[in-house]
């Protein structure tokens, strides 16, 4: 088994991540896939395929149940469990997959480090972003870019639906980093959901992980 960090978060959200050592194999047969499943899976393409089996197996572990719970998707494609009333949300990237269970919506992400995230940072990063950025030390430059990458996919997946911006419709306030991890805040601010985020980031071998819980308590 290749569990690397298993723990809870946010007082009472459970984290997971793995890191993929294992054949496809091992995943099928842990897994007791569905005929539908089979057949979305057989649609997949490269190393995709057993990262998406691997996030699967980790959200069962994570579960502690028997039998695996059944995982479906409502009509924007948001993952839920049909028989339980925990928020859950996937992420895999180049041979790590993660995962993140919570009562309250919840959203993570994987990333692996690759410098052209510098070429696409504009898209994505705001005003407040980039001024916060530049008060950082250039060597910090890639990874804070990564998180706050990593964080705005983790508020759209909390968020679970499309057309979203991810420079007008979320802040995220983060205004340092040792090269380790981190927290912070975030906002989304859209017309049907305005919500607050408390968001956590590290650094896990060549990868950046970030992942967000909604919350009630109040932006700065």
């Amino acid at each position: 088994m290749s569990l690397y960090l298993s723990k809870t978060v946010f007082e009472s959200a459970k984290l997971g991540v793995w890191e993929i050592a294992e054949e496809e194999q091992y995943f099928s047969d842990a897994l007791a896939l569905t005929d539908e499943e089979h057949l979305f899976v057989d649609s997949m393409k490269g190393r995709r395929k057993i990262e998406w089996l691997s996030s699967r197996h980790l959200i069962h572990l994570m579960s502690a149940r028997t039998e695996r719970a059944e995982i479906l998707k409502d009509e924007h494609g948001k993952p839920y469990i049909h028989d339980s009333e925990h928020h859950i949300s996937f992420s895999h990237s180049h041979g790590m997959s993660a995962a993140i269970a919570s009562l309250k919506p919840v959203g993570i992400d994987i990333q692996y480090i690759v410098p052209k995230i510098t070429r696409i940072a504009p898209k994505f990063m705001n005003e407040v972003e980039v001024s916060n950025i530049d008060k950082m030390d250039k060597s910090l430059h890639l990874d804070v870019m990564h998180i706050i990458w990593g964080a705005k996919e983790s508020l759209f997946k909390a968020y679970g639906k499309k057309s979203v911006d991810f420079k007008k419709h979320m802040t995220l306030h983060i205004t340092e980093w040792n090269g380790e991890a981190g927290s912070f805040s975030g906002q989304f601010d859209k017309a049907d959901y305005c919500k607050n985020f408390r968001l956590e980031a590290m650094k896990i071998l060549n990868h950046i992980l970030v992942y967000a819980e909604e919350t009630n308590e109040v932006i700065e």
